[in-house]
């Protein structure tokens, strides 16, 4: 009887916290939606722009490192904002491999008039988190996504 109500109780939390992985998304989605009904860009593309206006010059591995995405994915959103007009892409004259990226003027202003965080607020939440949250929060899901593997 006491593994039954044990299992439930586990069964219970886990319920919760599948209701909270989804609050967070929809959360996410939200905010993400308010950016491009403000700005006209994507939420991952602001993330993009923002981060590509805090280093000007970056590279285009150095931002995929920054937004924890593949170079190829990276590669994909900086062409669009070029496309728009955001940023300008600079190939290095030693090797023709290494781009480097700039915002625009038109850049700069619609990063500036897009609802903050432009980063998203699953990254705010978390840079706002005490370091020993974070690194708990952090080797806890690594635990879930290792038992997912």
């Amino acid at each position: 009887m006491a593994t039954k109500m044990k299992h439930e109780s586990s069964h219970d939390e886990m319920v919760k916290m599948l209701k909270l992985f989804e609050v967070m998304r929809g959360l996410q989605k939200r905010h993400f939606q308010a950016i491009q009904q403000s700005s006209g860009v994507g939420g991952a593309q602001i993330w993009a722009l923002e981060e590509i206006n805090r280093t000007p010059g970056i590279t285009l591995g150095q931002l995929a490192r920054r937004l924890a995405l593949h170079r190829s994915t990276t590669t994909n959103l900086v062409n669009r904002l070029e496309k728009m007009r955001l940023v300008n892409k600079h190939r290095s004259t030693r090797d023709q491999r290494n781009v480097s990226v700039e915002p625009t003027p038109r850049g700069v202003q619609v990063l500036a008039a897009s609802p903050k965080p432009s980063g998203g607020l699953l990254k705010h939440a978390l840079i706002d988190l005490p370091p020993a949250a974070l690194r708990s929060l952090k080797r806890d899901l690594h635990t879930v996504i290792s038992s997912m593997r």
